[in-house]
This record gives structure tokens, sequence and C-alpha cells, in this order.
């Protein structure tokens, strides 16, 4: 992540699951703002145009941001979530969305 963050934020991304894939397709979230995540807790769903498939997290910590919503179409490595501990400011989570956003 570009800038001068807070080394405790933690993007959880679109994964690259073939190499023909460019996209991937939010079909289920089965996490919500404020969860704690453990690594290989399921997150979402996601449908390619070859697989479809259960994105694990592979970071743990305190759900801060769902980025991502069901129907978004988003490239690999979009942000998707942001794992942050509860004493990281709403404003630096905020961000880190905007510049994904972009």
């Amino acid at each position: 992540m570009a800038g001068d963050h807070d080394e405790r934020i933690q993007a959880i991304t679109m994964p690259k699951w073939g190499l023909s894939m460019t996209t991937g397709k939010i079909v289920e979230i089965h996490v919500a703002e404020g969860d704690t995540l453990a690594k290989g807790d399921d997150v979402l769903d996601i449908d390619t145009d070859k697989i479809a498939g259960t994105l694990e997290s592979s970071v743990a910590g305190p759900l801060r941001r769902l980025v991502a919503s069901v129907g978004d179409e988003l490239p690999i490595g979009a942000v998707l979530a942001v794992v942050a501990p509860e004493d990281v400011a709403d404003s630096e989570i905020d961000a880190v969305v905007a510049e994904a956003k972009d």
C-alpha cells in the first residue's frame, strides 16, 4: 500500500486464481465490519469466468471496513476489506479505502 499509513493496517485483496483471471465478481460476503478474523476464516465468495471459490483471510484482526459489495466485479489486487487494530484511527482506514478506490 502506498502512502504513510499505519503499518498495522492490512488489506485483503482480490486473488489471482488462474493465468487467465483478470477480475472476480463478489457473490456472497461471510463477514461483517466489526468481526474479528482469524487466518483461514471464510471472507467472501468470488466467481470468475473459470472458477468459483471462497476467499479465506490471509490476516488476523478486527475487520474495520468492507470495501467490496455483492455484485462488484473487481480487478486482481483490488482491496476487498481492511483489517486493523481498534486503536488505528478511522481516518487512517478511510484514507486506505479512498486510495484503494482510485
